[in-house]
């Protein structure tokens, strides 16, 4: 019997100093804050600095509004077979015979350089938040077809002599990449990373 109470004098006793540290806990960490920021003054509510955002939020003023309509201008645009492969071993290094598909490609996709150009131009871009099932294929692969153009269109240029036009192409790419970097998405990141790297 004494030892029964004994045992439970012991986890009464361990209960109760548990309890009395979360009370202090709860305490110093409502009182003063367990990070050592200051504390906003009463009243100040803190919010996070890029809320999520839908692509129907996209104005003007956000680089991702560009990138979003070339995506859109891609989703309908069927690329010739003979482009993608003319298209392919341009990017790989290997600078083909004839580019007129390429070029008929191009034309076909000024806008869309266009828009790659602008959406770069900008100071601020906050991609918006993706759905899965609606935004996800519809966005990332043309923005990945959309930097595939732009550095298509640099090596063009180099290849011309137009130094000005493929430097501009390549950090176009680059800040697309970038951008769509801060997405907040692992998947978005990739992507990003991927097109950085096109550049």
């Amino acid at each position: 019997m004494r030892c029964v109470r004994r045992i439970v004098k012991r986890v009464a006793l361990t209960l109760g100093a548990l309890v009395l540290t979360l009370i202090v806990l709860w305490f110093i960490g409502i009182r003063w804050g367990f990070t050592p920021l200051q504390k906003p003054p009463r009243g100040v509510r803190i919010e996070p600095l890029s809320p999520p955002i839908a692509r129907k939020d996209l104005k003007p003023d956000n680089g991702a509004f560009y990138y979003a309509k070339a995506a859109d201008f891609l989703n309908q645009y069927k690329q010739s077979r003979e482009s993608e492969e003319q298209m392919d071993a341009l990017l790989a290094g290997d600078f083909p015979g004839g580019i007129k598909a390429i070029e008929h490609t191009l034309s076909d996709c000024r806008e869309v350089l266009d828009l790659g150009r602008n959406g770069s131009s900008m100071n601020s871009c906050q991609m918006p938040w993706l759905g899965l099932r609606t935004d996800l294929i519809g966005l990332l692969t043309p923005l990945r077809r959309a930097a595939r153009l732009l550095v298509t269109d640099g090596r063009i240029a180099e290849h011309k002599g137009d130094a000005d036009r493929a430097i501009s192409d390549y950090l176009a790419v680059v800040k697309l990449g970038t951008d769509c970097s801060k997405g907040g998405t692992i998947i978005l990141s990739l992507v990003g990373t991927t097109i950085t790297s096109m550049g």
